[in-house]
């Protein structure tokens, strides 16, 4: 979906696989300044190009909600205040969004903190439906007839994932 969107309004997209992140990337890499009398943050990878965005950039947190309540807190700043560990400013043109799955869902998610919660301007449940997959994406991307008549003819295999404990 924001493949898409970023397409349409011709914006960078940067995913930043939140599940993965340690509490540290978020600010930055620790260094000793040159003066040696104290340690300065300093950007690197995905918050570089968050801090050096020249057009609209998503900043895409993916599987958020498994990743650690301290790398989730660690984010805050950079939701609330849009500054990096060292008080640095990103880029005017960088909006967030985040996903993840339902805790129900067996994914590892252990939920969202709420005052990460809070720092975004809205919070949306998508549902799955095969008649919208169809009409929104498998026709205007050209997906096999095939494959869409399928879809129409065995609607409930669409999304019949059932989560379990078992191997």
């Amino acid at each position: 979906i924001l493949t898409s969107v970023a397409d349409e309004l011709n914006a960078d997209l940067v995913p930043i696989f939140a599940s993965m992140s340690d509490p540290t990337d978020p600010k930055g890499l620790a260094s000793k300044h040159a003066s040696g009398k104290y340690a300065e943050f300093i950007a690197f990878g995905f918050l570089l190009k968050l801090i050096n965005a020249q057009k609209l950039t998503i900043a895409f947190l993916d599987d958020f909600g498994q990743s650690s309540s301290a790398v989730q807190a660690a984010f805050m700043q950079l939701l609330g205040a849009h500054v990096d560990g060292n008080g640095q400013k990103l880029s005017e043109h960088v909006v967030f969004v985040a996903a993840t799955n339902d805790r129900t869902h067996k994914a590892g998610v252990t939920g969202l903190l709420d005052p990460v919660k809070s720092r975004f301007d809205s919070i949306i449940h998508l549902d799955i439906d095969a008649d919208d997959w169809i009409r929104d994406y498998a026709l205007p991307n050209k997906l096999p007839m095939e494959v869409i008549g399928f879809t129409k003819f065995r609607e409930e295999l669409f999304y019949s994932y059932k989560p379990s404990n078992d191997m």
